[in-house]
């Protein structure tokens, strides 16, 4: 067994050691206030330099971005001056001399630039031009209204009589262009493009002739007239789904068939017990 060794009052890295516990334990004080007990051997060898403080503080500082004396737009950032939950403060003076408190993230990304101040006198002069009496796609420029989450918003008004409130960023850059119904038409147009597209086409037996309209439920309906003569009204969902391929006489005739040549079946059902392998996994593609 070695030799006791005192080492009671001597400092390894920010802990003091304090007094002898048991089994070659220490009871020491961090710099930082907090007490602990440690094995002799890991304050020697420099495994354990701290309560763990120091381990924060290392990756708090790997992680830290130091924006001190950094500028964004109007902004030079003056120091740190706390968290919000994970997220550092800053203070910023802004070129007009006023100060503000403010996240690390929002001047990254650049949506605080300037202070409140600065912020509205830009947006009135700038960004948030006179747009009254414009016309942006189907609407028109009706009026200002009162801004949301600082955001410039204006009251407008479609062709169609509709009037709606809209961000100012959203028509000067074209994302809004009506009240809605625009895109109602487009959708409409689409559909009966597409209704027109099926019309002489043919799924299995079936040619499409005529569009009919719409059921109960919404789905286009056709009608088709069959290899054998037969007209029929189908769905469009169900002949480009392939649920539908005939009048109903395709499947008398399939039956009919797998009855002349037996063989048939028994490939049938071989081809569906294989593919159930298949998917589960009990034979390896």
């Amino acid at each position: 067994m070695p030799a006791f060794i005192n080492i009671g009052g001597k400092k390894y890295g920010r802990l003091t050691a304090l007094k002898y516990v048991d089994n070659g334990k220490w009871k020491c004080k961090c710099d930082c206030g907090n007490e602990i007990i440690t094995r002799s051997a890991a304050l020697k060898n420099g495994n354990t330099r701290s309560c763990g403080c120091l381990h924060k503080e290392s990756i708090k500082k790997a992680l830290f971005d130091d924006l001190t004396g950094k500028r964004f737009g109007s902004l030079i950032v003056i120091n740190e001056v706390g968290k919000r939950k994970t997220k550092y403060l800053w203070k910023c003076q802004c070129d007009c001399g006023e100060f503000i408190t403010t996240l690390g993230g929002c001047l990254k990304n650049k949506s605080i630039t300037r202070c409140k101040k600065c912020s509205g006198k830009h947006t009135s002069k700038i960004w948030l031009k006179n747009m009254v009496g414009k016309r942006i796609g189907k609407l028109t420029v009706i009026r200002r209204t009162k801004n949301i989450d600082r955001r410039g918003m204006w009251l407008v008004r479609c062709e169609c009589g509709t009037e709606k409130v809209v961000m100012g960023k959203l028509l000067r850059n074209g994302h809004v262009v009506s009240c809605g119904c625009y895109k109602n038409q487009l959708i409409k147009e689409r559909a009966i493009e597409s209704r027109l597209n099926l019309i002489n086409q043919k799924f299995g037996r079936l040619l499409v002739i005529e569009y009919l309209g719409g059921n109960s439920y919404g789905r286009s309906i056709f009608k088709c007239k069959c290899d054998c003569g037969e007209e029929v009204v189908i769905t469009g969902h169900n002949l480009t789904t392939g649920n539908n391929r005939s009048c109903g006489c395709l499947g008398p005739d399939i039956i009919r068939m797998l009855n002349q040549q037996p063989e048939m079946i028994a490939k049938h059902r071989m081809g569906i017990q294989i593919q159930r392998m298949k998917q589960n996994g009990e034979i390896k593609i």
